[in-house]
């Protein structure tokens, strides 16, 4: 099949208002209900951002088969997402430097538009072609080698923070203020990037009345495990969230006004894209790699597990994660800390041989 593969530069994604008229109009009708009626479709146990996945997922196929001459608007969306069109989005996601992981999520994106739209479509063969899962066929990338520690990434936002104030450019200042308070947020708690980016004061930032007291409450729309997620911000960050309140996120508003909490110059909100894109950024600096909010949640759930090998609740509790996927993430401490209860097991069993042995043998000892 000969190809003609996009620009990796090109934005490959059709907006909804330019979807073909049957599939705007099966979305809307899918993600409209009655809250009163017994009978939900799927989108009913979707969360906003799983919604909104989906769409821009399936957006993306649009565009890649509008670039090829194969988007067929007149017939249903099942039909048109046949295997010659997921070999193209394939080829294409490759082409575009996508990992594995990446691969995968956009796989699913696609088998979740298709349910939401015509739920009784078949889909089993976009998650497992053939005899193969998806997982089989794109095993996910590595993760980092070794870990740079929470306590690290955490000192990491407070030198940022400091080192903002002795700026001589009032900009960066700013910038480098508000950069170490999300870094610190990140390590402290790891909120998912969509629901860090779209924190606004007063709902998801509240402030007590005590100078220490800021918590972050998010709404069960607001995380993608559907559960609501509320806690306090160590004590220690708020007199900077506090300063970045009054004088550095007033200077970057440049006389704009709205309640997002991180704003970037000329007063627009911080969208999580930009997020992304300085911690990527910043972190390749500092560390000589370049790594994304993820890797905080993968350094603090690491982090719960070795401190509490036996509570993986600890870590779903934090993260706002299921129990499973807690259980998951903490087998790998419980193999270490089990090998290290057995070498020590190992080492007292030879110093209680020894000491027999000098006690039986004399001070020579075995």
């Amino acid at each position: 099949m000969g190809t003609k593969l996009l620009a990796a530069a090109t934005p490959i994604v059709t907006k909804f208002e330019d979807w073909p008229t049957i599939d705007r109009e099966l979305w809307m009708r899918a993600t409209t209900w009655d809250p009163d009626s017994f009978r939900r479709p799927h989108a009913a146990k979707l969360a906003a951002v799983s919604l909104r996945n989906a769409a821009r997922g399936w957006g993306r196929l649009l565009a890649v088969l509008a670039e090829h001459d194969r988007l067929d608007p007149n017939i249903p969306p099942a039909d048109r997402l046949d295997r010659e069109a997921a070999d193209l989005f394939l080829i294409e996601l490759r082409a575009t430097g996508n990992t594995n992981n990446t691969i995968r999520a956009r796989f699913w994106e696609l088998v979740c538009a298709i349910r939401i739209m015509q739920p009784d479509a078949d889909t089993g063969w976009l998650t497992r072609p053939g005899e193969w899962s998806l997982h089989e066929l794109l095993p996910a990338s590595p993760k980092p080698r070794g870990l740079i520690g929470i306590q690290a990434l955490y000192t990491w936002a407070v030198k940022l923070m400091e080192a903002s104030q002795a700026h001589a450019s009032a900009q960066r200042r700013c910038q480098m203020l508000r950069d170490g308070l999300i870094v610190a947020i990140l390590a402290s708690r790891a909120p998912r990037l969509r629901s860090l980016a779209a924190i606004r004061i007063g709902r998801q930032l509240k402030l007590g009345p005590d100078n220490d007291d800021c918590w972050l409450s998010f709404d069960a729309a607001d995380i993608k495990t559907r559960r609501r997620l509320e806690y306090p911000l160590p004590p220690e960050l708020a007199p900077w969230l506090r300063r970045y309140l009054a004088v550095e996120r007033q200077e970057l508003l440049a006389g704009a006004h709205h309640d997002a909490l991180w704003v970037v110059p000329g007063g627009r909100s911080m969208q999580a894209s930009a997020i992304m894109a300085m911690m990527r950024r910043r972190s390749r600096t500092a560390f000589g790699e370049a790594f994304g909010s993820h890797r905080f949640r993968h350094e603090l759930a690491t982090a719960l597990a070795y401190d509490a090998p036996d509570n993986p609740g600890l870590s779903a509790a934090v993260l706002g994660i299921s129990p499973a996927v807690a259980e998951r993430a903490y087998t790998q401490p419980r193999n270490d800390l089990a090998a290290r209860r057995i070498n020590q097991s190992v080492a007292d069993d030879r110093e209680r041989t020894r000491l027999l042995a000098t006690r039986l043998f004399g001070q020579g000892g075995v």
